[in-house]
C-alpha cells in the first residue's frame, strides 16, 4: 500500500474502539468537525457506524455542533462535540453564553497593536488576491467576531485571517493567534517555527468552547459521585 493510502483518518474510528475496550471509560468526549457528524440531508456513514457500535457497548450519546461565538469566543469557529456515557445520570450541553459585541477587537487587537503593525502585508500578492477574489478573511474594528483561522494560516494563503487597520492589512502574530482561540498563555509555541505555530494553532479548539463542554461532562460525573454519597442505587453499564 502507498503511504497516501495508509496515512487516510477515515478508519481511526477502530483503533478508538479498541481502546474502548481495552480501557472501558465510563465517559467518552470526541471533538471534530461539524461534517463528522453529518446532517439529515448529507450523513456520515463513519459517524453512524462508530455511534452504533458506541450504543452497542452501552453508551447513550450526546452529539452537537457549536459556534464558539456562542461560548464568548472571538471566532466563529464551529466544531462538533460528541459525549458518550454509561453513567446513569442526566447530561446536558451547556447553554450559549451570549454573544459579546465586538469584544475581538478591545479584548486582542487594540492591546497588541503595536506589535500587529510591524506585520505590514498590504502591498503582498496574496493579500491583493485575497481582497479581489473575496476570499479575504478580515479581522477589523467593525465586525464583531473574527472569521475562523485556517490549518494554512502559517503558509500566507488567501484565506489567512488578516488584520484591517485604517485601509492597510496586517498578518495577526503567533501571539494573537493563540489570543484568538483563547488559549492558555502556558501554551508554548515559540520553540516552533513561526509558520508551524501558525498551523497549529490553526487547527486547535477555541478554548471557551472547550471548556463550557467539559464543564458539563464535569458536572455529569460529579453528580454521579453524589449519588455514591447520598445512598443512591445507580447502573453503570459496561
Amino acid at each position: 500500500k502507498s503511504i497516501e493510502e495508509l496515512s487516510s483518518t477515515i478508519d481511526m474510528f477502530i483503533p478508538t474502539l479498541n481502546m474502548l475496550d481495552a480501557v472501558k471509560p465510563p465517559v467518552l468526549v470526541v471533538e471534530n468537525v461539524p461534517g463528522f457528524m453529518g446532517t439529515k440531508d448529507k450523513p456520515n456513514p463513519i459517524n453512524d457506524v462508530f455511534c452504533l457500535q458506541l450504543r452497542r457497548r452501552g453508551y447513550n450519546i450526546h452529539q452537537q455542533v457549536f459556534n464558539a461565538i456562542d461560548y464568548g469566543g472571538y471566532t466563529t469557529r464551529k466544531r462538533m462535540y460528541m459525549v458518550a456515557s454509561t453513567l446513569n445520570s442526566e447530561f446536558a450541553f451547556p447553554e450559549p453564553t451570549g454573544q459579546k459585541p465586538f469584544s475581538v477587537w478591545a479584548d486582542v487587537i487594540v492591546p497588541n497593536m503595536a506589535e500587529i503593525m510591524q506585520r505590514d502585508i498590504t502591498e503582498n500578492k496574496v493579500t491583493k488576491d485575497a481582497l479581489t477574489s473575496g476570499r479575504a478573511a478580515i479581522i477589523s474594528k467593525t465586525r464583531p467576531f473574527s472569521p475562523t483561522m485556517m490549518k494554512a494560516q502559517g503558509q500566507s494563503t488567501k484565506d489567512a485571517l488578516m488584520i484591517e487597520i485604517d485601509g492597510r492589512y496586517y498578518r495577526p502574530s503567533t501571539n494573537v493567534l493563540k489570543q484568538l482561540n483563547s488559549l492558555p498563555d502556558s501554551f508554548d509555541a515559540e520553540w516552533l517555527p513561526v509558520d508551524k505555530a501558525a498551523q497549529v494553532i490553526g487547527q486547535s479548539i477555541c478554548c471557551k468552547l472547550h471548556h463550557a463542554i467539559m464543564d458539563s461532562v464535569s458536572k455529569h460525573v460529579r453528580s454521579v459521585g453524589d449519588m455514591f454519597k447520598s445512598g443512591t442505587q445507580m447502573a453503570l453499564s459496561l
